[in-house]
Formats: structure tokens, C-alpha cells, sequence
């Protein structure tokens, strides 16, 4: 008699990912990024992995290149490459692609500052109960309020 080896949560998921499951891919990518689940922290292989999840429209998956052409985590930096994934996971309703989103528009990451663009995505998210981006919003309030020039952005 045999005795059947458990897989492990890396192993489990790696085999769903190779045969193309998004949320899968996703999972490697994380491992990869955080250096979890067994394996060695390597930003390039959370890259390709995410790469292959967004490219089966995983919101999730295009949250994390945008994250990191944000940063330069496994690729080379590239603001207007993490505002275009940003945008796809906010248009599919993905809150923190959301916030993300209006972070850019706020503050001219990869597109001119648009405080009107900014808060239209932060509300979208804080629609969400997404914490950030309410707080985002009170924050773009407050200083309207205290600076009413700024209002013309």
C-alpha cells in the first residue's frame, strides 16, 4: 500500500495556474510576490504570473501589474502602463483599482492631476466601503473648503 502525498498550497495552486485558471495565477503571483507558500520572494515571477492572469481579464491580475509597473516590482517602471491596468480592474468594479485609479488622478501618475477624475473614482470605490478611498474623498473636501482656488483643477 502507497500512502498518498498531501500537495501543497503551492503545488495545489501551481497545477490549477498551468492548466489557465486566472484566480489560480493570481495566487502564484502573490506567493511569488510575498515570498510565501514555500517559495522564494522573486518580483519577475510574480510578474509573469499576474501577466497571465490579467490577460484572462482577472481584475486582480491587472490590480498587481498595475501595482507593479507602479513600483518597478519585476519590470521596469512605467507609469503609464500602471494606470492603464488601474483603469481595467476600476472599469470591471474592482474597488482598490478604483482608488488606485483616482491615487494617479490625484496626484499625476502616468496623466495630468484631475481632482474631478480623482474624486469621480475614489467615490466609486468609497461606494464599496472601500476605507481609502473614503477617506481620499473627505480629505479632497476638506481642503476645497480650506483652499477654494483649488476647486478650478
Amino acid at each position: 500500500m502507497t500512502a498518498c502525498k498531501k500537495k501543497s498550497t503551492f503545488e495545489y495552486y501551481l497545477e490549477k495556474a498551468e492548466a489557465g485558471d486566472p484566480v489560480a495565477q493570481d495566487s502564484i503571483s502573490m506567493f511569488y510576490y510575498l515570498g510565501e507558500h514555500g517559495v522564494k520572494k522573486d518580483y519577475e515571477k510574480a510578474f509573469e504570473w499576474a501577466s497571465k492572469s490579467a490577460e484572462h481579464d482577472d481584475v486582480y491580475g491587472q490590480l498587481r501589474l498595475g501595482v507593479a509597473y507602479n513600483w518597478g516590482d519585476g519590470v521596469e517602471r512605467d507609469f503609464a502602463e500602471a494606470v492603464y491596468w488601474y483603469q481595467k480592474a476600476a472599469e470591471q468594479g474592482c474597488a482598490p483599482g478604483q482608488y488606485m485609479i483616482g491615487q494617479c488622478y490625484e496626484k499625476g501618475i502616468g496623466v495630468p492631476v484631475n481632482i474631478q477624475e480623482a474624486k469621480k473614482w475614489y467615490q466609486k470605490a468609497a461606494d464599496q466601503k472601500f476605507e481609502d478611498a473614503m477617506a481620499a474623498l473627505l480629505r479632497l473636501e476638506e481642503s476645497e473648503e480650506s483652499e477654494p482656488d483649488k476647486q478650478a483643477q
